[in-house]
């Protein structure tokens, strides 16, 4: 769930080389079918659905692959639990540079010092999605942690599974909100710490630790 839209042509007579030879490595013409909406159809043949849900608006087709060049630039190859794929870069995602923050649905992008996507934001407004706050510093959202480095626990920021398999967790995303967590297995043995919650997620088996119902789906409810 490895396909490449174009590879780079090789340099034939009579052919441009060098910086006529096209485009990067990690920069995919647009025609490249990964990041399509799959939300309403079914994906080219050899390539799969990335949603949350059925329903799930933002939903897209992927591609296996082996790096991140053979994705998309505003994509990374990384395992969300369905092997090596293309996956769409959101807040906390590994990045290089502002470009590859600058998605359909984060247009204003950013790359953070410390090498994670972030997005620019206006302290004076609310321009940050759920779980994280303006940086009045460096105009950029932050995570409500403090930082988009994660070490497994219950409501660390994460991307994929691997961000949690430090504590057995995995990467949890709220669909009202959007917001992504690690949750911390739990059961009758094993309950979770306070203020979390042990409950059986959408489409999992045994349950994981959550907020609260009464922080409205989010670690970080803005203080009222």
């Amino acid at each position: 769930m490895v396909v490449r839209a174009l590879a780079a042509a090789a340099c034939l007579a009579g052919a441009a080389c060098g910086d006529d030879a096209g485009p990067p490595p990690d920069a995919l013409p647009d025609a490249s079918p990964v990041g399509t909406s799959c939300a309403l159809g079914a994906c080219p043949e050899g390539l799969a659905c990335v949603k949350l849900a059925d329903g799930d608006p933002n939903a897209y087709c992927t591609a296996p692959c082996g790096g991140d060049p053979d994705c998309p630039a505003d994509f990374f190859c990384g395992d969300d639990g369905g092997g090596a794929r293309c996956l769409r870069r959101s807040l906390c995602s590994p990045c290089a540079r502002d470009e590859q923050c600058r998605t359909i649905l984060v247009p204003d992008g950013v790359c953070t010092a410390d090498g994670f996507c972030s997005k620019a934001c206006d302290p004076a407004g609310r321009t940050c999605p759920s779980g994280f706050s303006c940086d009045e510093v460096t105009l950029a959202c932050v995570h409500g942690s403090g930082s988009c480095v994660s070490d497994g626990t219950t409501c660390d920021p994460c991307v994929i599974d691997a961000d949690c398999a430090a504590t057995g967790g995995i990467c949890f995303r709220f669909l009202s909100s959007g917001e992504q967590l690690c949750a911390e297995p739990c059961n009758a043995q094993t309950p979770c710490a306070e203020p979390y919650q042990c409950d059986i997620p959408p489409g999992m088996l045994d349950g994981h630790c959550v907020p609260p119902v009464t922080y409205g789906g989010t670690c970080y409810p803005e203080p009222t």
